[in-house]
């Protein structure tokens, strides 16, 4: 089977422009090596003058007044590998450093602040 994803909610105090930029709301994220696919996500207006649900899509820009919510529920993660197949000691897992290295500027910035 595939994940879950998460569910947000956010509720406006004052008018404002609300705009929608998500995906995988048609299509569901696919899984890999049999894994099924992950649940699809939905963004959703709830008018608060009116007590409605409006479904926005993927792509939306609406004007929102206080005290509506908007409720995004974010797509699940695609399974991995046959869902039927089970292991005595859990599955494999990946070849992992044991060390972790920082690298890039802000390392370089940390190991400057700190021989100071």
């Amino acid at each position: 089977h595939g994940g879950e994803g998460v569910v947000r909610e956010t509720m406006f105090r004052r008018p404002l422009t609300l705009s929608v930029l998500t995906e995988r709301r048609v299509y569901q994220p696919y899984g890999l090596k049999g894994g099924g696919a992950g649940s699809s996500g939905r963004n959703t207006l709830l008018v608060a003058a009116d007590k409605r649900e409006v479904d926005l899509g993927s792509k939306a820009t609406a004007e929102v007044k206080p005290g509506d919510v908007f409720r995004l529920e974010t797509p699940g993660g695609g399974g991995y590998g046959d869902p039927t197949v089970k292991f005595e000691s859990g599955p494999p897992q990946a070849k992992r450093p044991k060390v972790f290295t920082p690298t890039g500027s802000v390392a370089m910035y940390k190991m400057t602040q700190e021989s100071a």
